[in-house]
């Protein structure tokens, strides 16, 4: 397992540690998890982008709106 040293101000310390305790989970354990949600979610936008050079947006709006209006 790797170790990083993370900085921060105080008061943002606090709103970690509460939301930490929110969640049940340790401070290390939070941060990890929003780390990871973040990376996820930046790799599946960059995915989406490269698919979508390669997509037809009109027809891909078309099935949006059929889907949302039913």
């Amino acid at each position: 397992m790797a170790t990083i040293t993370y900085r921060t101000d105080e008061k943002t310390k606090e709103r970690l540690a509460k939301f930490a305790e929110s969640q049940n989970v340790s401070i290390n354990r939070a941060i990890d998890i929003m780390v990871n949600n973040t990376i996820s979610e930046r790799e599946a936008f960059y995915q989406f982008q490269e698919r979508a050079k390669d997509g037809d947006p009109e027809k891909a709006l078309k099935l949006l709106h059929s889907r949302s209006c039913k």
